[in-house]
């Protein structure tokens, strides 16, 4: 949820991205270079959460939507290995939205592979089959790379900026150029497709463009921190800015009376429960 605010229409010097030019779309995009290795791996026998974290990063960056597990050193899988996978895909949706806003579906089941014990994993949607999101996926990675590429063709951004400058010029062009989606009508409302491509979403959709408009100017230490706003759930970003680690809510930041509101940038964590009306409560920071 986000202020109860009034839209308005703003001219302003990054319209020109709504402007298609004659220059196409990046024929692919690599989404390992997107997040750091040592994050991905199909770890075997997993149990903990941290294992099934890489598991299903590994998945989501490599379209596997299914995965069949073996525990070729166990008898039996880990009492707890189910419980974990469940949790790590929990955690992931909300650290890392840009990759796994879409998928609202997710079961971990025991089977058997090769006479062993193994999981079999699958992330899927409910909204969507598998080419779908596939196709929705490339386009928003290729949308959010063209903004970045124009971005920086027309000198508004430079990527030997500071960490803070890029993030802050990245800050304005998601707020200026996402409609907030009051009447819940836009399927991808909650991904980064809704923001960078309908240009209409909810929190999620904006945090989704906007950390993976930072991952592409060189800033990967960024997360989704997910907590309240107005006792209704609500992400924003964390991310590390020169080595300083900042709170960051651009569906908060989106423009009032003309102005941006930058209070909503660099905030510190404080201010931002403050702000949000629950003193405290940060979800999965503190999880």
């Amino acid at each position: 949820m986000r202020k109860n605010k009034t839209r308005v229409f703003v001219f302003f010097v990054f319209l020109f991205i709504f402007i298609k030019g004659s220059r196409a779309y990046a024929e692919e995009v690599n989404y390992l270079d997107y997040v750091n290795a040592s994050e991905i791996l199909v770890v075997q026998n997993p149990q903990t959460v941290e294992d099934f974290e890489k598991i299903l990063l590994y998945m989501d960056v490599s379209d596997t939507y299914t995965m069949l597990i073996p525990y070729m050193d166990r008898a039996v899988i880990p009492g707890d290995a189910i419980y974990n996978a469940n949790k790590a895909f929990d955690l992931l949706r909300n650290k890392y939205p840009e990759f796994f806003a879409s998928h609202t579906y997710f079961y971990c089941t025991r089977e058997k592979a090769y006479g062993r014990p193994a999981l079999n994993v699958s992330i899927n949607s409910l909204e969507f089959e598998s080419k779908d999101l596939q196709d929705k996926k490339r386009i928003f990675f290729e949308t959010a790379k063209e903004t970045v590429d124009d971005l920086i063709d027309h000198k508004v951004i430079d990527l030997e900026m500071n960490d803070y400058d890029k993030a802050k010029i990245l800050f304005e062009w998601v707020v200026f150029n996402t409609t907030y989606d009051y009447d819940f009508v836009m399927k991808d409302r909650q991904t980064g497709y809704g923001a960078m491509v309908d240009k209409i979403a909810v929190c999620e959709g904006y945090v989704s463009a906007y950390n993976l408009l930072l991952r592409m100017v060189g800033i990967k230490d960024v997360i989704g921190i997910v907590g309240y706003s107005e006792d209704a759930g609500h992400i924003w970003t964390r991310a590390v800015l020169d080595g300083k680690t900042v709170y960051i809510d651009p569906t908060w930041g989106d423009p009032r009376n003309m102005n941006i509101d930058y209070d909503y940038f660099d905030i510190d964590r404080e201010s931002l429960m403050q702000a949000h009306g629950r003193q405290g409560i940060v979800w999965w920071e503190d999880y």
